[in-house]
């Protein structure tokens, strides 16, 4: 049988907090565990009426991994104000959950820089490359829109801000950081 029944994500009550911000972040981590638990389902279900030969299959789960990966990771930044170890937890936990629930159908690279990396390394085809990065991109840019459209209570969305820096030299030292780590 294809389908499996649907659980659904409560955090125990020891774990609860009372604090209205932590309260807002345990509701957006519940929310992406609902949201995946049902794209898992979603999966399943494609997987097993046999649509994962579809050839543009591959192209919308990068376009929706995307899309959660910066919708959660954006809502993990503004929520937590830049709070290191939760922002680092929601990455931690969302992109792993990508890579099982959209692995089989595209890779689930998730990320433009991944897709050129394995263009280079001869595992991306090079006529998918280019349909990989606009989903990518096209991904990358709902999660942003559908997150300026949300009422939240901060108005910087996370953004990095360098006051001591030029913008070239801030680029340069972005570029540099992400090329070397």
């Amino acid at each position: 049988m294809c389908s499996a029944p649907s659980t659904k994500f409560q955090i125990p009550k020891e774990l609860r907090v009372s604090n209205h911000k932590a309260k807002l972040c345990q509701a957006v981590w519940i929310l992406e565990f609902e949201i995946l638990l049902v794209l898992r389902q979603a999966q399943d279900d494609i997987w097993c009426l046999g649509f994962y030969n579809h050839p543009m299959l591959k192209y919308l789960a990068e376009a929706l991994g995307t899309f959660l990966l910066v919708l959660f990771g954006t809502l993990a930044v503004v929520l937590s104000a830049s709070h290191l170890i939760i922002t680092s937890l929601a990455f931690g936990i969302t992109l792993p959950v990508l890579v099982l629930l959209l692995g089989r159908c595209s890779g689930a690279h998730c990320n433009p820089a991944v897709s050129l990396g394995a263009w280079f390394g001869g595992s991306l085809s090079t006529h998918d490359v280019l349909p990989y990065l606009v989903a990518q991109y096209s991904g990358a840019l709902g999660g942003s829109v559908l997150i300026s459209l949300l009422p939240l209570p901060i108005s910087s969305l996370g953004v990095t801000t360098y006051t001591t820096l030029s913008s070239p030299f801030a680029f340069v030292l972005e570029a540099g950081g992400t090329f070397v780590f």
